[in-house]
C-alpha cells in the first residue's frame, strides 16, 4: 500500500520533469528469505547457551564445595553468567524474521523515466537512498521464485575483511529490488523505461 510516508519520500526525491512509472514495496515473507539460515543457526546457538547455563547452575548447585568456594575457585560460581551473553544474541537471531519484515515494511523501490531508487531501511529509523540510471545498471540479475516473488539485483559488491581471529573473510553485498511480486513484469518494465537491451 502507497502510504502518506512513501507518497512523501517520492515527491521529494524526483527530480524536476522525472515521472514515476512504477512504485512498490517488498514482500515481507519473499524478503525475510534472507534471515532463514540466520534463524535456524540462532535456534542452535540459543539451544546450547541454554544447555551451558543449565549445565554450569546444576555443576554449582550440585558440585561438591563449589557453593562456598574461595580465591581463584570462587570464579566458578559465575559460570552460568557467562552463557547469558551468548543465549541473548541467539534470542537476537532468532528474532532476525521480524526485523527483516519491518526493515521490508519500511523501505521501497521506484522506476521513474530516468532511473530506478531503493529506499532501504536501516538501523535506528534510517532510510538509504540510492539511484541507478541506465548507464549504471549493467546487467539486471533476475532470481525467480514459484510464486513469481524475487530480487532484481543491480549491483554486487564482494568486501573482504579480516574476522576476529585474523582469517581472510569475504561478504557479498546485493543491491537491488528484493523481494518483490511479479518479477519478471517489473523487470521488463525497467527495460523499457529506461530503454536497457532485453
Amino acid at each position: 500500500m502507497f502510504t502518506d510516508e512513501h507518497d512523501a519520500r517520492v515527491q521529494t526525491e524526483l527530480r524536476k520533469g522525472e515521472r514515476l512509472v512504477w512504485f512498490g514495496r517488498p514482500v515481507p515473507r519473499a524478503f525475510a528469505r534472507a534471515a532463514r539460515p540466520v534463524f535456524w543457526f540462532g535456534l542452535f546457538f540459543t539451544a546450547f547457551s541454554l544447555f551451558w547455563i543449565a549445565s554450569a547452575s546444576a555443576i554449582l548447585c550440585f558440585g561438591e564445595g563449589m557453593q562456598n568456594a574461595k580465591g581463584p575457585e570462587g570464579i566458578f560460581q559465575f559460570l552460568p553468567l557467562f552463557g547469558v551473553p551468548f543465549f541473548l544474541i541467539g534470542v537476537g537471531m532468532l528474532g532476525s524474521p521480524i526485523w527483516v519484515r519491518r526493515w521490508a515494511k519500511r523501505s521501497c523501490y521506484a522506476i521513474t523515466d530516468r532511473r530506478v531508487i531503493l529506499w532501504k531501511a536501516g538501523w535506528l529509523g534510517t532510510v538509504e537512498v540510492r539511484s541507478y540510471s541506465a548507464e549504471h545498471l549493467g546487467r539486471i540479475v533476475r532470481t525467480e521464485y514459484g510464486d513469481g516473488t524475487g530480487d532484481l539485483i543491480f549491483e554486487e559488491i564482494v568486501e573482504r575483511y579480516t574476522d576476529t581471529e585474523g582469517a581472510a573473510c569475504t561478504r557479498t553485498i546485493r543491491r537491488g529490488f528484493i523481494g518483490i511480486e511479479d518479477v519478471r513484469e517489473v523487470e521488463s518494465l525497467i527495460r523499457q523505461s529506461l530503454a536497457l537491451e532485453m
